[in-house]
């Protein structure tokens, strides 16, 4: 290979790999952490992980597995599990069973301060393990024209307890929301 052509490939590269990393300097210049080709989950008050979204400059998942166990579980109970920041629009929101609970009925929806169930509604908590439930286009409020919702205040999304009837093992479930970064 010449040296002309040799450049011009060496440039491809570096422009390609700016273009990479520019992608996550958003989520970065934030405060989130970024991890590469994995999955990071903590248990502390804040969101648990964060991934890029490749292809798409500002997105990126957060994400939460929220236990239940040892918890007295009643009808109309909130639980925070995702924090969302001033600036960001969730896209839509995803839950998996990890570990499902048992009973006759244990079933509650993803919402935020303004609507209980307007990411997802009726998720069935004693669905098996590995069991995926998530925003539908259409019906979902918040992602009914497929464009998500814009946060300009701090806020929360929630699980709102709906049906709890004769449970008797809590289960746990992965919570996740797809964000884009708009400020």
């Amino acid at each position: 290979m010449d040296r002309k052509n040799l450049l011009k490939m060496l440039s491809v590269f570096a422009v390609m790999a700016v273009g990479y990393f520019a992608g996550l300097l958003p989520a970065w210049a934030m405060g989130v952490p970024i991890v590469f080709g994995t999955t990071y989950t903590t248990f502390t008050a804040n969101h648990g992980a964060i991934r890029p979204h490749l292809g798409e400059t500002k997105m990126f998942w957060v994400e939460k597995e929220c236990d239940f166990t040892g918890l007295t579980l009643v009808a109309n109970d909130l639980y925070p599990a995702l924090q969302v920041k001033a600036g960001w629009k969730v896209i839509k929101t995803n839950v998996r069973v990890v570990t499902a609970a048992v009973g006759t009925a244990l079933n509650f929806d993803i919402g935020d301060g303004s609507g209980a169930d307007s990411y997802d509604a009726n998720i069935d908590a004693k669905g098996a393990a590995g069991t995926e439930y998530e925003s539908t286009i259409g019906t979902d409020a918040y992602v009914a024209g497929g464009n998500g919702k814009l946060y300009t205040a701090d806020d929360t999304i929630d699980i709102k307890l709906k049906t709890v009837t004769d449970v008797t093992t809590n289960g746990k479930y992965k919570v996740r929301a797809l964000i884009q970064a708009i400020n």
